[in-house]
């Protein structure tokens, strides 16, 4: 929902440059961009209006990106969802500027069936065109932290889905094992038109810890902050972030877990996770008792002793 500052406010495209600009996206840079439309406030033409604000803050020499992520279903596939087949227009659940984005008449679509990318500019087909079914699940993300100039973009993100996504490709580099690897997966259309099935093997899992990232970020001038319209915002230099995650993560794993007692990614699902299932229950029934009424309790607790 948006905040009451975002309704209240205006935002056209002389200001979301001017914004962008401020915060230090330049020329020539290479952004990847996470955009909460509903943050920035009213803006005149949407989502096309932002992206065709990116596009002109970097100019033609510079390139933006965006999430076009994709659902998969757990394995092995059921009748219904082995028809779930990813294809290069399959849409995004990601939201309503990643979908503008990949309307694009000049953007490429990464062929990768889980976690495509979806760019425009003078980079994009180096950085997608090998990004598929094979390929790390974030490597795009790692091949622009090897410009100086790559950055991305949380535009009205930095605390509802926190983080730089350079701690997925941290996560990778250093091989950590998630006990959900291989559990799920799509079918894919091939590039000679057969149809695959897509296993996922590098899973991210859950992100709502890596704020704790920020913190380093800014000691080491990795970050620049501000708002865009009315939007939180932050530009994250990408090879520096990843330096940093590299760092932090080699010393300390768990860095990254979030708060929540109850979140069985952080709790149970890593190589290093400490966290027992009975506690992530007993929490997750907690929760569920400050929500829920008392008629509901019997079921959630039949249906906690089931999932064990």
């Amino acid at each position: 929902m948006p905040n009451d500052l975002s309704a209240k406010v205006l935002v056209n495209k002389t200001r979301l440059m001017e914004d962008l600009k401020r915060l230090g996206i330049k020329r020539g840079d290479n952004v990847v961009a996470r955009v909460a439309l509903s943050k920035i406030g009213l803006v005149e033409g949407g989502p096309q209006t932002v992206i065709d604000s990116l596009i002109d803050t970097v100019g033609p020499e510079g390139s933006i990106f965006a999430l076009s992520f994709t659902l998969i279903y757990k394995l092995p596939l059921s009748e219904k969802n082995k028809q779930m087949i990813f294809k290069p227009d399959s849409p995004t659940y990601t939201g309503a500027f990643n979908t503008c984005m990949l309307k694009q008449p000049k953007a490429i679509r990464s062929r990768h069936p889980n976690c495509s990318f979806v760019g425009i500019g003078p980079i994009a087909e180096e950085i997608l065109s090998k990004h598929g079914p094979d390929s790390p699940s974030f490597d795009p993300v790692h091949k622009l932290a090897r410009y100086d100039n790559s950055e991305m973009l949380l535009l009205g993100t930095v605390d509802q889905s926190p983080g730089i996504t350079t701690v997925h490709v941290a996560q990778n580099i250093l091989d950590f094992k998630n006990k959900f690897a291989g559990r799920y997966g799509v079918n894919y259309r091939d590039t000679d038109g057969t149809v695959k099935c897509y296993v996922r093997n590098d899973v991210g899992g859950c992100s709502m810890g890596f704020y704790k990232f920020y913190e380093y970020y800014r000691k080491e001038n990795a970050v620049s902050e501000g708002t865009v319209g009315a939007a939180k915002s932050m530009l994250a230099n990408l090879k520096k972030t990843l330096e940093i995650d590299l760092r932090i993560l080699k010393q300390n794993p768990k860095f990254f877990f979030c708060d929540n007692p109850s979140c069985i990614s952080c709790r149970i699902n890593w190589e290093f996770s400490d966290g027992s299932l009975l506690s992530v229950k007993y929490h997750q029934l907690l929760y569920a008792l400050k929500r829920r009424s008392l008629k509901e309790i019997p079921l959630l607790i039949l249906r906690n002793t089931r999932d064990r």
